[in-house]
């Protein structure tokens, strides 16, 4: 009988550490999903798709216009794009940074808890607004940027695809790039070293359309924020007159942090 009441008060032992040790476990998922609806994964995969774009064009158009110098033997030929580009490229990602920051402090459920009153709300939504704008600016900006890499992708292919150089000459002064011409076993290196230059460019354009690709993303974040922090407002003004306000998903009072 002793032994029975043993062996029973041991599996009741067991049972409830077992019951102890899954309570923690779903206590611990619980806690990393809470932590992961914090994460503004949107406007996160936005930010790293940018800087992957930022960093393709800035690699490609640099290596395609320095093969491009040697190609028409004129080292002056845009001469400013180096530091043209490398300074549009910091300050995108400056403001890429921003909106980031921004769509996070903005997105639920922290934009619940971060702008929680009137003057607050408004605060938030004027900036919003100010981003969203930003945003558009610098997508038409970088619509143009991508229509001008179309430039020197078409030059490339009429030189390399479409002229017919077999057993002649390129005249470069008929494309308006140098008083050059290629002939020869040279014609042979710049068809090769074009190919290059062919492929970084296309590589840059690609790129862009990363960038693009984001802003968009970004500009869909920071509209869907808007609306979120409207609502937040009127739950935040009167959220006992009005059943369907206080029970709307974006109240803050029906929220933990």
């Amino acid at each position: 009988m002793v032994k029975w009441r043993k062996s029973m008060e041991y599996t009741c032992n067991e049972n409830e550490s077992a019951d102890a040790e899954k309570a923690k476990k779903n206590n611990a998922c619980e806690q990393c999903l809470s932590c992961l609806a914090h994460v503004p994964c949107p406007s996160l995969c936005s930010w790293i798709l940018l800087l992957i774009g930022l960093g393709g064009i800035t690699g490609g158009v640099v290596y395609g216009v320095r093969k491009t110098r040697d190609l028409v033997v004129n080292s002056d030929f845009l001469w400013f794009i180096e530091f043209t580009l490398v300074g549009a490229c910091v300050g995108m990602f400056i403001f890429g940074t921003f909106f980031l920051i921004l769509c996070h402090y903005s997105s639920d459920p922290t934009s619940r808890h971060v702008f929680n009153s009137f003057k607050k709300n408004a605060c938030a939504r004027a900036i919003n607004m100010v981003g969203l704008v930003l945003v558009y600016l610098f997508l038409v900006a970088w619509i143009v940027l991508l229509s001008t890499l179309v430039v020197p992708i078409i030059g490339y292919v009429v030189l390399l695809y479409l002229y017919d150089s077999e057993g002649r000459c390129i005249d470069l002064r008929n494309y308006g790039l140098s008083d050059h011409s290629v002939c020869g076993s040279e014609l042979t290196l710049f068809k090769i070293e074009g190919q290059e230059a062919f492929i970084s460019f296309s590589v840059a354009y690609f790129a862009a359309l990363l960038v693009i690709i984001s802003l968009v993303n970004f500009m869909i974040c920071m509209t869907s924020n808007l609306m979120h922090l409207k609502d937040s407002r009127y739950a935040t003004l009167n959220p006992y007159q009005d059943d369907e306000i206080h029970t709307s998903k974006h109240s803050i009072l029906e929220t933990t942090m």
